[in-house]
């Protein structure tokens, strides 16, 4: 398995329900690889609008490492194509986060 997955696999993953996101990243053989998926996961569903999806789907045990991911495409995108903070804004708000 190469670890990556396209862009037309991302509208099945969003039908899974959330117990397997753990699932779709195990398949990636290290901890790396698993990052990869989840950051390539968060890179198609905003380049297709999917963003409500994107916020409602439950990350079990990978929070913090989708919340690193909204921020570095933040820090690095252009605000005029992708507004990232308004995205993890959203994501925060989702889970009750107000202290972020």
């Amino acid at each position: 398995m190469s670890g990556y997955f396209s862009g037309d696999d991302a509208e099945e993953i969003i039908g899974l329900e959330s117990s397997r996101l753990s699932e779709i990243t195990v398949g990636c053989e290290c901890r790396g690889g698993q990052l990869d998926c989840l950051r390539q996961l968060v890179v198609v569903l905003c380049e297709r609008s999917q963003l409500q999806d994107l916020v409602e789907f439950p990350y079990i045990n990978l929070h913090d490492e989708v919340v690193g991911i909204i921020e570095s495409r933040a820090r690095a995108v252009d605000l005029m194509t992708h507004n990232y903070y308004e995205l993890l804004y959203a994501f925060h708000v989702q889970r009750h986060n107000f202290r972020k």
